[in-house]
């Protein structure tokens, strides 16, 4: 995450995550959620907007700071309509103080931010006791820049690794060439069961 911060020069954030599925609770409810760990990084990335206080900083990161931003819903669930801001909760019984409200967002690129808490990368390492990340998220300058993206991440990896391509790089637009696909195949297969209904419903 450092060296692609540092020398992809086609990127415009680099963020590091961890995630996992857990329990956020205060002393008078509880919701089961998803759990992701991230920088300051990931709220560019992702285009997040927060309606109150704020995301995890730079400072929250390094230091691996017991800070918390709620989703929308989570948020709803936990308070209601009282302040949430600078409360604690409990993340998987491990006490982090909320700095920060997600504007109602939906899904995005596969999760559903609302329904998710963020805390800081080292903190969600040490939650899980694990020193492993869950993968890499990172932006491109531009969209004509996607595929220098690739290839600086590619290389920059790569020489890290040994020469080694022991990773998979996704994009957006692979993303949903795949879902387009297999929409496409979910198409035919309802246009075909139709027409054997029909091909049933006249033979009756």
């Amino acid at each position: 995450v450092e060296a692609l911060s540092r020398y992809a020069t086609s990127l415009s954030a680099v963020s590091g995550v961890m995630f996992g599925a857990g329990v956020v609770k205060t002393e008078l409810a509880t919701n089961n959620i998803n759990i992701l760990g991230s920088s300051d990084q990931f709220v560019k990335i992702f285009n997040m907007v927060i309606i109150q206080g704020n995301y995890i900083t730079r400072e929250d990161e390094d230091s691996g700071k017991r800070v918390a931003v709620l989703g929308y819903n989570v948020k709803k669930n936990l308070f209601g309509d009282n302040l949430a801001l600078g409360q604690l909760v409990k993340v998987n019984d491990s006490e982090h103080r909320v700095i920060g409200i997600v504007k109602p967002t939906g899904d995005k690129m596969g999760f559903n931010v609302d329904d998710m808490v963020f805390i800081p990368t080292k903190s969600a390492l040490r939650l899980f006791n694990t020193d492993r990340l869950f993968g890499i998220r990172a932006a491109a300058k531009t969209r004509n820049g996607l595929n220098d993206a690739v290839k600086d991440i590619t290389e920059i990896l790569k020489e890290r690794h040994n020469g080694e391509e022991d990773f998979t790089i996704v994009t957006q637009v692979t993303m949903l060439e795949s879902m387009n696909t297999i929409l496409n195949m979910l198409t035919y297969a309802l246009a075909a069961i139709a027409l054997i209904s029909m091909l049933v419903g006249g033979i009756g």
